[in-house]
């Protein structure tokens, strides 16, 4: 294992006992490590203070990403991340609260919230991990965002409903940091992870990511 990536895990899985439960070739994992990078990085260049970090997940594939980490996490209601990350940062206004959720919990039953969150702006960090489907429940379809004509196991003859893009709806918003990169662009990604984490408001970070198991049809 990376000694750096080792450095910021919890016991368990820095000596091996545990291990993540993302399918080979996931972008989760690959996110995870760049989080990892993006905060070291900041450190180094005393720029970030870790200590006041909180974490919050929401349901699905993407809500495992921090659990590794020796963070503050907290696991939310299905939808529900960004409220519990407002009445986080609410009592502790000095923290820094960064949400990972999939497209399904943020779009779909975590929607409203999501609306509300940007135009209260009060400073939560949004991940968006983006793989266009329901991975955790079998490669259903995500309303909200599976490409028109994308085959799942629940559209066999492809989606009849235009996605949103959740970029375009933040803008819309106000929100006054907005990025989208795909997994594969380490440092993009990476840099992003880090303006998103200095900036002060409102952000959101969109990562397309990648479904080695049920994206083939797509």
């Amino acid at each position: 294992m990376n000694p750096l990536i080792q450095k910021y895990l919890r016991s368990e899985y820095a000596q091996g006992r545990r291990r993540t439960i993302f399918c080979p070739g996931c972008g989760n994992g690959i996110i995870l490590g760049y989080f990892i990078r993006a905060i070291d990085e900041l450190k180094r260049e005393g720029r970030f203070d870790d200590s006041k970090l909180y974490i919050v997940t929401g349901i699905g594939c993407s809500g495992n990403i921090p659990v590794p980490l020796k963070y503050n996490i907290v696991r939310a209601l299905h939808g529900r991340a960004l409220s519990v990350a407002t009445g986080i940062k609410l009592v502790r206004p000095d923290s820094e609260v960064v949400v990972f959720a999939g497209d399904g919990d943020l779009l779909s039953i975590g929607g409203n919230h999501l609306i509300h969150t940007i135009r209260r702006n009060v400073g939560i960090k949004v991940i968006l991990v983006n793989n266009m489907l329901y991975g955790m429940t079998g490669g259903q379809v995500a309303p909200p965002t599976t490409p028109m004509e994308a085959i799942t196991h629940t559209t066999p003859y492809g989606n009849p409903e235009p996605p949103l893009d959740a970029c375009r709806l933040a803008v819309s918003l106000g929100a006054t940091y907005v990025a989208r990169w795909a997994v594969p662009l380490a440092k993009q990604c990476i840099q992003s992870i880090k303006e998103l984490l200095l900036h002060r408001g409102f952000g959101l970070l969109e990562c397309l990511s990648q479904c080695p198991v049920y994206q083939a049809g797509m």
